[in-house]
């Protein structure tokens, strides 16, 4: 029944996300990754962080679907990924001993906005996610048939190499994966394996996912520098402060800095409780197992910090971080056994307070209309429309407008829009401004004013605050 229950869930938050991936307009990312695979500019995509390779190599397969390149057709990899996700999510939420531990678990991983907001978008870190979450299914399984042989952990490796070609920053989840193996070989004098014929193909795996991964990442660091991250050293408010900002809507971002420094300090308690559990038994477990790998992930970060400047995961990057978190945490608190009736009555509280925290959270960030994280491009191509529909001539776009335009609308639809446009600046209203007829601008409500002076406004969404003005006759 509970296992019904789940898929159910599943199922109602694919149709969410599927809505949204059909509904609502394509975001500058999306639209650079078009424009890449539309004109065969494959010379530019190896020194491109936009690439995401298997999404890159999903929108070309998608594109090949009769009828016109409609939006769903670059975000159906990332909408198919779900199951994955799901399939994964419900699997290891089974294997608690505790049902109200298996219960936090599977809402805390399945409704988190943010991470769901991927799903409906065409870009990697939803299949990165889903695959990383796959892996650690598998490796639960490896560990629960207590499997050492290398050609029994390819079935970890595999999803999580492929983890790597959906989103970069799955790099440091695969490095995670291939550290905590080998020190589990070596700490149980099983290291020898890794030497016999059996092993070749598991080598082959780690050595050539770490060299493309590895060049690629270089090349984009030091010959293109577009690379992505956050802007501050500060490695706590980068990993675990910018999920729990990113990802909730139950309290205001300011308030939450502190459960940054509280959910890394928890993370370095059960570290500690997880080195002894597995030192004094040699066994692995999946808590164990992702608490080493999140340990490894932080090690990474910090390593390629200093050795390369590279700019520590956030945000959208930080995403299977998160993801990796969620086994290890919850699998530690299902080790402890309370020997009192109030301790385990604490415990199962603590856990449905978590898994209404999490109900709420999706709740307050259910929003079929437009994505949170994009608000400004939801309504462009309905202001594109409605700009074709009454003739404008020369319509004025401010870069957010003007990249998806471009990128997008101009090369899916090239017959459709007849005006032709020019990019603006809504900051300082550049001179390009006064050959317009129309504008569409995003200016926050403080600016209105002046701009309202010597221009009609013709519609506005407060929600999305994106505004059509037309010229003064």
């Amino acid at each position: 029944m509970v296992i019904k229950i789940q898929w159910l869930t599943a199922t109602f938050l694919w149709i969410y996300i599927f809505y949204r991936a059909v509904s609502i307009g394509i975001t500058q990312d999306e639209a650079y990754s078009y424009f890449l695979v539309k004109t065969n500019y494959w010379r530019a995509m190896p020194g491109s962080l936009n690439t995401h390779w298997l999404n890159t190599l999903g929108m070309r397969l998608f594109l090949w679907l009769p009828g016109a390149d409609h939006v769903w057709k670059l975000r159906m990899l990332s909408i198919l990924s779900w199951w994955l996700y799901s399939f994964s999510a419900i699997k290891l939420s089974t294997i608690f001993k505790n049902k109200f531990i298996g219960l936090a678990f599977f809402l805390a991983a399945m409704l988190n906005p943010f991470l769901i907001f991927y799903f409906s978008l065409g870009r990697g870190y939803a299949m990165a996610c889903a695959l990383s979450l796959f892996s650690l299914w598998q490796a639960f399984r490896a560990i629960h048939l207590q499997e050492m042989e290398p050609a029994d952990w390819i079935k970890v490796f595999l999803p999580a190499s492929i983890a790597v070609c959906a989103n970069f920053s799955s790099f440091y989840f695969f490095i995670g994966v291939s550290s905590v193996y080998a020190l589990h070989l070596l700490i149980n004098k099983k290291a020898s394996i890794l030497f016999r014929p059996t092993a070749l193909k598991l080598k082959f795996l780690i050595v050539a996912t770490s060299i493309f991964a590895s060049f690629s990442l270089l090349f984009i660091r030091y010959h293109t520098k577009d690379f992505e991250g956050s802007e501050t050293s500060d490695l706590i408010n980068s990993l675990f402060y910018s999920q729990i900002r990113y990802g909730s809507y139950v309290t205001a971002s300011t308030n939450l800095i502190a459960l940054g420094l509280i959910l890394f300090i928890v993370l370095t308690i059960f570290a500690f409780i997880s080195c002894y559990q597995y030192f004094s038994s040699k066994n692995l477990t999946i808590g164990i197992f992702s608490i080493f790998v999140s340990v490894v992930i932080i090690l990474c970060n910090v390593v390629f910090y200093l050795l390369f400047k590279t700019p520590f995961v956030y945000g959208r990057t930080g995403l299977m971080f998160y993801v990796v978190l969620l086994p290890g945490f919850f699998g530690i608190v299902d080790t402890l056994k309370p020997n009192r009736n109030f301790l385990k009555f604490g415990l199962n509280s603590l856990m449905i307070i978590i898994a209404f925290v999490f109900i709420i959270n999706f709740y307050k960030g259910f929003n079929p209309d437009y994505f949170s994280e994009f608000p400004v491009q939801a309504d462009t191509q309905k202001g594109l429309d409605y700009l074709q529909g009454v003739n404008a001539s020369h319509v004025g776009l401010t870069p957010w407008h003007f990249s998806v335009f471009s990128n997008y609308y101009s090369k899916a639809f090239p017959d459709k829009y007849k005006f032709s446009t020019v990019l603006i600046d809504e900051n300082v209203l550049n001179p390009y401004i006064k050959d317009c007829d129309y504008l569409i601008v995003t200016i926050p409500d403080s600016g209105k004013n002046k701009l309202l002076s010597s221009w009609n406004l013709k519609w506005y969404n407060a929600a999305t605050k994106i505004m059509i003005l037309s010229k003064n006759k």
